[in-house]
């Protein structure tokens, strides 16, 4: 979308009539949702008062116009999604759920934008309204139910902040049953704190990070309280880990480098996991070479993880390590071509589930609680062999797939 076709205009409430939803005042989320949907920064103006309206005019002149009005109302980005803002034409968004409504978002050609502008001028508070219901020239698109919810008063606005709206915004096809389950009930409270503080996800995230990095220096001691503690540091950040995804989302904010920075996070914990559990395995059986296997271990996971991010930036173009699970055909989102589940499929999502680190995490605590850690390293060290001859296997297999390709070009 060039930044010369469309140009957006946010009416945004004044301040004593802003509301704060999940982290961020109506008008500064109305501009996000615009900016997430290809517009430019520059070619975004917010109005709160009739005087920024004739500001904002100057620039809205010869340019296709999207109109979000965020007053009253917690705008997502599934409201611009039926505008289709890459396409010509003139569109209204209507509420289906609320008798066909006006949604409070249109987009108008530039021959069209001057009649938005002079409704707006003559009623700041209702014109746009006024105008797509009468106007004969746009077309009706309809929007969804999670494209928009009331905020006009503080009853309406704390309903909006409920997570019964936003669950679907928090929950990735992605996720794990113990993510689902487990994790993301256990974060929401701190999630709800996170978002009143001034804290980006990217911050989060490398908190997140340092902490596990710090309660697996703590859990590498010899002593049984030195391990339960750096293990209890490690669950902490596991929760933290899943806190800055949901600030992310909620506040419009994700972006390639928070999912770089959450991949990182968690292949991180895993290696600083292993040496952990290895070197305080260690110190308990001095006579037994379990450093040798831990390095050994750690070779095969290292090695794993370098061809799961050959397959993420070669293949799939994505960061998300979790795609991976797709070419194995197992795993979270995954389903077979019926959308039934064989018992090998299901066998294969298990062990998906199990390599995953929302469930090292919660078992290695509890193998801590239970002072049995040599049952983690056991694991760890099986989970990483097959995972390896696994990775391995399916590495070959595109490789070949992917020259195959190129020869018959």
């Amino acid at each position: 979308m060039s930044e010369r076709t469309i140009a957006a205009l946010i009416l945004a409430p004044t301040p004593e009539h802003e509301r704060v939803v999940t982290g961020l005042r109506l008008g500064p989320r109305a501009r996000r949702v615009a900016e997430r949907a290809g517009i430019p920064p520059e070619r975004v103006f917010v109005a709160r008062t009739p005087a920024e309206l004739d500001r904002a005019a100057a620039s809205l002149h010869d340019s296709p116009l999207l109109l979000v009005r965020a007053t009253g109302q917690v705008v997502a980005p599934p409201l611009l999604e039926p505008l289709r803002l890459e396409e010509p034409g003139t569109r209204v968004a209507i509420d289906p759920g609320r008798g066909g409504e006006y949604a409070g978002a249109l987009r108008a050609e530039p021959d069209r934008a001057a009649e938005v502008l002079d409704a707006l001028r003559q009623d700041f508070a209702d014109g746009d309204r006024s105008l797509a219901e009468r106007w004969p020239h746009a077309n009706r698109v309809e929007i969804g139910p999670r494209a928009r919810h009331a905020a006009a008063t503080p009853d309406e606005a704390r309903a909006a902040d409920a997570w019964q709206w936003q669950l679907n915004v928090l929950q990735k096809p992605l996720d794990g049953f113990f993510t689902r389950r487990f994790w993301r009930p256990l974060a929401r409270p701190f999630t709800r704190l996170f978002l009143r503080l001034p804290l980006s996800p990217n911050q989060i995230s490398i908190l997140a990070m340092l902490g596990g990095v710090a309660g697996c220096i703590i859990g590498a001691g010899p002593t049984y309280w030195d391990h339960l503690l750096g293990m209890a540091i490690l669950f902490v950040s596991a929760v933290g880990d899943n806190i800055d995804g949901e600030v992310a989302r909620l506040r419009l904010q994700t972006s390639k480098l928070g999912a770089f920075l959450d991949e990182i996070g968690d292949d991180t914990a895993r290696v600083a996991t292993l040496l952990a559990v290895g070197w305080h395995v260690a110190a308990r059986h001095p006579d037994l070479p379990v450093r040798a296997v831990t390095l050994g271990t750690l070779g095969a996971t290292l090695a794993t993880l370098a061809l799961i991010y050959w397959y993420c930036a070669r293949v799939a173009g994505s960061p998300n390590n979790q795609e991976y699970t797709r070419v194995l055909g197992a795993g979270p989102g995954v389903d077979g071509p019926d959308g039934r589940r064989s018992l090998r499929r299901t066998l294969g999502d298990v062990a998906a589930h199990a390599a995953r680190r929302e469930f090292i995490d919660l078992f290695v605590f509890a193998t801590a609680v239970l002072d049995l850690p040599e049952l983690s390293l056991v694991g760890l060290v099986a989970g990483a062999a097959a995972a390896l001859a696994l990775v391995a296997a399916t590495h070959l297999r595109l490789r070949r797939e992917r020259q195959a390709v190129e020869t018959r070009r």
